[in-house]
């Protein structure tokens, strides 16, 4: 992520994500269809992205990292600051350029969706909130590895070099294209988004006017507002 000067920072929250880790399980689980339950893997933030930085395009963990949101919480207002997408692949084939905005949540698979910030970060700060689960009985020692498996040996070998293919570059578990602009060629021709969400809407690639998303809280979650509002 970006150099050493402009690495994010992180603010240790563990008593508020563990909060946010358990509030926010039953609108995951509605929002992949009610019938699957899900076991909390992390919540982590905040982490607080400076200016210059970027994020290569990857996936994470398919052991845990199965059902996943971003809580983006804030950025800076500066009027020389530009807003930082994250990209994101879709199931149809098609990259997605997504601006967020304070409060507002994105859903998505990020075990089987290629995502990242490829372009630079112009602007102060940027913070967000991670949050992760898994199905209950998901076996996440075999799909460790499975992966591990399904590696094949010859996998860090480099076939002969075509100019009608582009140069990817593996940076650690993540990937790059070095020389296209913004160091991902798929920002040619991009579907985008922009913030803020609608209220008790969801907008997907196959619905993009969205639809109704009625979420009646929980009596946990009514109280922790209100415990949160009384801290406040």
């Amino acid at each position: 992520v970006g150099g050493v000067d402009d690495r994010p920072l992180f603010i240790d929250q563990p008593a508020l994500n563990r909060r946010v880790l358990e509030v926010l399980k039953p609108m995951h689980e509605a929002w992949i269809g009610g019938e699957t339950p899900l076991k909390g893997a992390i919540a982590y933030g905040l982490r607080v992205y400076q200016g210059g930085s970027s994020l290569n395009m990857h996936v994470d963990k398919s052991n845990t990292h199965v059902i996943s949101c971003i809580l983006h919480i804030d950025h800076d207002d500066d009027p020389e600051s530009e807003p930082w997408p994250i990209l994101i692949e879709d199931f149809q084939g098609n990259t997605n350029e997504v601006v967020l905005e304070s409060g507002d949540m994105l859903f998505y698979e990020s075990s089987k969706c290629l995502h990242g910030r490829p372009r630079e970060f112009k602007g102060k700060w940027y913070s967000s909130v991670f949050v992760h689960y898994y199905p209950e009985g998901w076996d996440t020692r075999r799909r460790t590895m499975e992966n591990h498996f399904a590696v094949p040996p010859h996998w860090s070998q480099v076939d002969k070099e075509s100019p009608e293919v582009e140069k990817l570059q593996m940076v650690g578990t993540s990937m790059k294209e070095p020389d296209c602009e913004d160091k991902w060629c798929a920002m040619r021709n991009t579907i985008k988004w922009y913030g803020p969400a609608k209220k008790n809407k969801v907008i997907t690639t196959l619905h993009p006017d969205g639809y109704d998303f009625f979420y009646e809280p929980s009596l946990q979650e009514k109280e922790w507002h209100e415990t949160a509002e009384m801290e406040l």
